[in-house]
């Protein structure tokens, strides 16, 4: 499917699919959902796991569809903002479909050689000692960052809103989903497991928090083990803050302050054992391509939109080209 500068004030570039047009953010879990079904055709699944996938895509394309003709038709102001929240909720419903793709529970290849990076970087160049130098207190920061990841997508939403700056929330949302579903759509390439299970009692921090507990005891619950690399947890710490940097920089203070926030995520996965230290490399690198992307079609036109408010949503009529997609 081509894409193609939307021409004259929009609202966005659109992409009708039956009779309804749809924002570029709601195109990435469709394009991911229907990628799902063809990689579990191709990997020879079992019929109720590939069944399951076809279910999910048919799902998440009607709730897409759904939601868009509801704006059209029905209530435009709900779920004009409504389809802000989407692709968000989406993006675990993504994450767990890669559940289907474990392929084993065992150590590969992969891990020996990122371990190698893991203790260079804590204990030949000293890491470890530096966090753990005042007790307690930077280990439990980096705990409480590597936790608080679930809740930056949905803040720095309402952080635009606050700004009304809803006219941009799509360069945030693609810039976030793009990058969280190219990393999900990695992991059954790079069959791996995370280190405190591949090598159980090596290399553990020396400070134990009641943050990692909580920690522990989530992952227990929401964890996949398809694979940790890229790293999950980095690419939607970054994503969230290159995304936020993008869609508002007339406040640089946030944009550093997620971006501080992503990087101790990254300390944390492979100082807390959860990831190794070259999954969040690949993560970090994953969320700057997502940037880019979104910066490339910004600069052509496809983000460019007027002020939204609420009061005028009834009234709103999309302009410029679209592209049919059904």
């Amino acid at each position: 499917m081509g894409l193609s500068k939307p021409t004259g004030p929009c609202f966005n570039a659109h992409y009708e699919m039956a009779g309804v047009r749809l924002r570029l953010p709601e195109l990435l879990p469709l394009a991911f959902f229907t990628y799902t079904v063809f990689l579990g055709w191709s990997w020879d699944l079992e019929t109720a796991q590939l069944r399951s996938l076809v279910l999910v895509a048919v799902l998440a394309g009607f709730m897409t569809w759904a939601f868009a003709w509801a704006e059209l038709h029905w209530r435009p102001r709900l779920f004009n903002i409504a389809r802000d929240w989407l692709p968000l909720a989406l993006v675990p419903v993504a994450y767990i479909e890669m559940a289907n793709f474990t392929v084993s529970e065992g150590p590969t290849v992969y891990e020996h050689s990122w371990l190698a990076w893991d203790r260079m970087v804590l204990d030949a160049w000293g890491l470890r000692r530096i966090i753990e130098s005042l007790g307690p207190v930077i280990p439990a920061l980096l705990e409480v960052c590597y936790a608080l990841i679930y809740a930056l997508p949905g803040t720095a939403l309402a952080i635009l809103y606050f700004e009304r700056k809803r006219d941009r929330v799509d360069q945030f949302l693609f810039t976030f989903v793009g990058g969280c579903l190219i990393t999900y759509s990695l992991f059954p390439l790079f069959p791996s497991q995370p280190p405190r299970f591949v090598f159980p009692g090596e290399d553990l921090p020396g400070v134990h928090t009641v943050f990692r507990e909580f920690n522990l005891w989530w992952l227990e619950r929401a964890n996949i083990w398809t694979s940790v690399f890229p790293s999950g947890h980095v690419t939607a710490a970054f994503g969230v803050a290159l995304g936020l940097r993008r869609a508002l920089p007339e406040r640089p203070w946030l944009g550093r302050a997620f971006l501080a926030m992503a990087f101790a995520v990254w300390v944390a996965t492979f100082y807390g054992r959860y990831h190794y230290l070259v999954d969040g490399l690949a993560g970090m690198a994953v969320s700057l391509l997502s940037a880019r992307w979104t910066a490339r079609l910004a600069r052509r036109g496809y983000f460019a939109q007027p002020e939204l408010l609420p009061e005028a949503l009834p009234a709103l009529e999309p302009q410029g080209e679209t592209r049919r997609l059904v």
